[in-house]
């Protein structure tokens, strides 16, 4: 037996004995919408101004390159995904930018910030105990890396494909978000095996929904059907919540595998509505605050959405055209929104995208 895979093998088993115990991070937001009337979003830039680079700096003097993700740490500062500048950044609530990790090289290896390769990661998520897992897109593979700095590989071949087994002989393709429970399992949005995986702190890798094959179903485990996933949350209620993306619907999916649709109706489109009559166009990122409503970055319509506990579906920000524009409601532009988190003040950071910059939504009452 390869004497290299028997050192990695027990390495994967230590790594998981950590992660088992770790759950994500949880914030204590404010409410965005509350109350008899609810509160109009002013947009405003955080960090970053249009045009793409590497720069730490203050406010527009940083530079992104394509942000597509963030984590709310519990000081309250940010980590966005730097997507081809393959890094991570670490941004204040008042726009200073650092760099948390990364050289600018990609590639695929384990190591410290100097030496350790990421290949376009699309997402990530923060820890409770400081460490970060990243959905490590281009080399399909789900990577940690640990509070002082060192990446480590935690499943995936460095393929695509969709095989299930233990940690390393595991295989994804274009992993797209993470979710984690308070057991320690992680929820993978696997984009083009249309599915969601867990990731078990034992290092076994199982599809939770889905079956492979693109489709639009309600149904339990392989009988549900997706169309590319890309965005993945925990909800209040214990159940993962999936923007299901070229099937332009938001679904609820229970931690037994059961699929139901959450909201929209299946049509591209921007309509404000019931849940079951509104539209989206190709959702992605997806967060919820403390009461309950879930915020939806709703790319190719340039709109932040919100899907209250009513199940209603109202747009917060953005006007359909891709822009950079600050100001209020439909007087904001966005350009292809990726991800989004609510604050610890009530306000709503979104990773835009195409602008290469961060933005936030302030909560203004309603007159």
């Amino acid at each position: 037996m390869n004497f290299h895979f028997l050192l990695k093998a027990a390495w994967v088993v230590l790594l998981f004995s950590t992660f088992a115990c770790q759950t994500p991070v949880q914030s204590d937001p404010k409410p965005v919408l509350g109350g008899a009337e609810p509160l109009s979003l002013m947009t405003g830039l955080l960090a970053g101004n249009g045009q793409y680079g590497y720069l730490d700096g203050q406010g527009d003097a940083a530079r992104f390159y394509n942000p597509s993700s963030l984590a709310l740490l519990p000081d309250g500062n940010l980590l966005a995904l730097d997507r081809y500048n393959h890094r991570i950044r670490k941004i204040s609530p008042e726009g200073g930018v650092s760099t948390y990790w990364g050289a600018g090289e990609r590639g695929n290896r384990d190591g410290d910030a100097a030496t350790g390769r990421l290949n376009q990661p699309i997402a990530l998520l923060a820890l409770a105990d400081g460490a970060v897992v990243i959905a490590d897109a281009q080399n399909h593979s789900i990577r940690k890396l640990s509070p002082d700095g060192q990446l480590s590989t935690l499943a995936g071949t460095g393929s695509d494909g969709y095989q299930e087994g233990m940690t390393l002989q595991a295989e994804f393709n274009w992993p797209a978000d993470l979710a984690a429970d308070s057991a320690g399992n992680l929820y993978i949005a696997d984009r083009y095996n249309h599915a969601i995986r867990r990731l078990s702190p034992q290092g076994e890798v199982k599809t939770l929904a889905g079956n492979g094959e693109a489709g639009s179903e309600d149904g339990t485990g392989k009988k549900a059907a997706f169309n590319e996933p890309m965005g993945i949350v925990m909800g209040p209620d214990q159940a993962l919540y999936v923007s299901d993306s070229q099937n332009n619907l938001i679904r609820r999916v229970t931690l037994q595998g059961e699929v139901t649709t959450y909201a929209g109706s299946g049509l591209p489109g921007s309509r404000d509505d019931i849940a079951s009559k509104a539209e989206f166009r190709t959702p992605a990122g997806l967060d919820f605050d403390k009461q309950g409503n879930l915020y939806v970055a709703d790319r190719l319509n340039h709109r932040i959405r919100v899907i209250t506990p009513e199940k209603d579906v109202r747009s917060l920000g953005g006007n359909g055209k891709p822009g950079l524009t600050n100001g209020v409601g439909e007087n904001a532009a966005f350009s292809y929104p990726f991800d989004l988190v609510v604050g610890q003040e009530g306000q709503l950071y979104v990773a835009d995208y195409s602008n290469h910059a961060l933005r936030v939504l302030r909560p203004q009452m309603a007159k």
